[in-house]
């Protein structure tokens, strides 16, 4: 490597998305169809992704535990670990590299390599991604990504660099055909006059001129169309900003920032703001974000349902597995010869908590409702199901039920013998990701229908409930009036 080249310590950001310098495309992970049509793993990672918002291109960049300068790098859309695995089908350069392991691996073996790689600088702005223990290079290959120790004849010096992109600073703005901006005033922004500058002079969310679509452009642009006119924003006289371009080009780039959870500043060079000087207008001529820069990101729609949700399992993952005391009941056998046979009773709760979610940076509300016949929920080391009657739940909200159960164990306390038992239940979490379909019901009563993929589903359950007894020798001077055995009273803690 170069004398430029530095090792990254903790620099790299926790979600990333990995962009090659020599395709100009993000790295990806496959879907489930495509995996199926083109007869391949889905596992497999493609060269080809060219939409940022997409949640195929997120990764999780973790660091080593043996070497903090080293990562291991998991696909947020399948949650496994890139790991090294040959490929019969390529003799020249065999070694491929999948989002495979379901756990980081940080020792290396012929049969099963490391999940570890260590990120090189290189240059300014690139990066390397290089196999701790094998030394090969991660590169953009074909349609894959593969681990090489050399370029291939048929390749190019760059397809072992990349850019590090923060996916936590890009605003994904709602999958929903149009939003309305509403302004410091709390009138939504709307084109004005001839010329169509932008004003912010609408009380009324079903008014047509509110109706912006947004176009997500290269590493996390956008470009504002407003659908009355036709055209895009720009700026124009006076650094004012005005709908009148009519197709995409830099001129109409705008840089989101979220300021809120419903709220967004956009940058044109600078940030663009409302200006006394015009009423209640958009001017682009500020260099901070102040309070009038900020813009409140509405969905036009009326209502919105979620239905036909397919959960993908094996993409799941679990974590937070603890095993929690739930409850304490004792038995006392004060008998100088026989074993005695108590039953303890133990009362506790039980936790679920649900929340189905989607990708976007805002929380909006939009008026949501999902229609749900299974569950997710972890039971011992895998994710399985619960069953119910089709139901109708919230969106984006957690929804928790606590339930009282009572359980009765039968325990044989021998003689002079104290024996306690304790109830152990493990709790965990877990996070399924799945696709849906998304109808809305526009306010001029018009439905727009979309197949989405970028669903999560978060779980916590309760589950393997065990119980432990302990002994322990009674005092031999035990009144002789008191009987010959008792149970305390079950001691539940939450």
């Amino acid at each position: 490597m170069s004398s430029s080249t530095s090792t990254i310590s903790s620099g790299w950001p926790r979600f990333a998305v990995v962009k090659s310098d020599f395709k100009k495309t993000y790295l990806r992970h496959i879907t489930k169809e495509e995996s199926t049509a083109k007869g391949v793993p889905p596992t497999s990672l493609l060269s080809d992704g060219n939409d940022i918002t997409s949640p195929n291109v997120k990764f999780e960049l973790i660091s080593a535990k043996k070497n903090p300068k080293w990562v291991h790098i998991r696909c947020s859309h399948n949650n496994k670990f890139l790991t090294m695995q040959v490929d019969k089908n390529n003799v020249d350069n065999p070694w491929v590299i999948l989002a495979s392991s379901g756990e980081p691996i940080e020792k290396d073996s012929p049969e099963q390599p490391g999940t570890w790689f260590q990120v090189t600088k290189d240059g300014d702005t690139s990066f390397k991604f290089t196999h701790v223990a094998s030394q090969r290079c991660a590169a953009f290959y074909r349609e894959s990504l593969y681990a090489v120790l050399g370029i291939p004849v048929d390749g190019d010096a760059k397809m072992t660099e990349f850019d590090i992109l923060d996916w936590q600073s890009l605003v994904l703005f709602p999958k929903t055909p149009t939003v309305a901006f509403l302004g410091p005033n709390n009138k939504y922004l709307t084109p004005y006059g001839d010329d169509s500058v932008m004003l912010f002079n609408s009380v009324d969310i079903t008014d047509v001129g509110v109706a912006h679509q947004i176009f997500v452009v290269g590493d996390g642009y956008i470009c504002v169309k407003n659908v009355s006119t036709g055209t895009f924003w720009t700026l124009s006289y006076k650094n004012w900003i005005y709908a009148i371009v009519h197709d995409l080009k830099d001129a109409t780039l705008f840089w989101p920032v979220k300021v809120a959870d419903n709220t967004v500043a956009l940058l044109y060079k600078d940030p663009i703001f409302s200006d006394d000087n015009y009423e209640d207008g958009l001017n682009a001529n500020s260099t901070k974000i102040t309070s009038v820069a900020k813009l409140v990101v509405v969905e036009t729609a009326g209502s919105r349902s979620i239905y036909g949700i397919d959960f993908r399992p094996d993409e799941g993952r679990i974590y937070n597995v603890q095993a929690l005391e739930k409850a304490h009941a004792s038995a006392e056998n004060y008998d100088e010869k026989d074993d005695n046979t108590l039953n303890l009773t133990f009362s506790y709760k039980t936790s679920r908590a649900t929340t189905y979610s989607a990708s976007g940076s805002f929380k909006i509300g939009v008026h949501t409702s999902i229609e749900v016949s299974e569950v997710p929920l972890v039971a011992k080391e895998t994710i399985g199901f619960s069953y119910e009657f089709t139901t109708t739940i919230g969106w984006a909200s957690t929804k928790t039920v606590e339930t009282a159960t009572e359980s009765t164990y039968t325990v044989k306390v021998p003689s002079k013998t104290r024996t306690t038992v304790t109830l152990i239940a493990t709790q965990g979490m877990c996070d399924v990701p799945f696709s849906y379909t998304q109808r809305d019901v526009l306010h001029d009563g018009s439905v727009i229908i979309h197949k989405l993929n970028d669903g999560i589903f978060t779980g916590l359950n309760t589950f393997n409930m065990d119980f432990i007894a302990r002994e322990e020798k009674l005092p031999t001077n035990k009144d002789d009036n008191n009987p010959s055995s008792s149970v305390k009273n079950c001691i539940t803690k939450y």
